[in-house]
């Protein structure tokens, strides 16, 4: 920690795989993904991510908190408990649509790369 630190300080900096790259989606398929939302998430969610009766919001402090973290904890968290009736059981391409959307409805920037299938590792939900 010490030596990142002075390194920082006299002007060499720390490699961006070091800290994760932003998750990559595109606006496409993010604006492909608010249908499949719309009638797979949007009962327990709502319709604009504002949370109902017991589910949570997937806007606000409660989305803030997947910031900074591998976007590949966001996808498995989706895989393994979404929907609620029947997780796992949407095609990995409408995990990812889902997922574009939800990301840029909270104002993540898309890419020119699609999110095809479990982010890479090193993608991090921008803070």
């Amino acid at each position: 920690m010490f030596a990142a630190a002075a390194a920082v300080g006299v002007g060499v900096s720390i490699p961006a795989f070091a800290q994760g790259v932003p998750v990559q989606f595109t606006a496409g398929q993010a604006a492909g993904g608010q249908d499949p939302y719309l009638r797979r998430c949007s009962s327990c969610h709502g319709d604009t991510l504002q949370g109902l009766l017991e589910a949570p919001p997937l806007t606000g402090r409660q989305f803030d908190g997947w910031r900074g973290k591998p976007a590949k904890n966001f996808w498995d968290f989706m895989i393994e408990f979404m929907p609620q009736d029947e997780p796992g059981k949407l095609s990995p391409q409408t995990y990812s649509d889902i997922m574009a959307f939800i990301l840029a409805f909270n104002k993540v920037p898309a890419s020119d790369k699609p999110l095809d299938g479990p982010p890479p590792p090193d993608q991090i939900i921008p803070k």
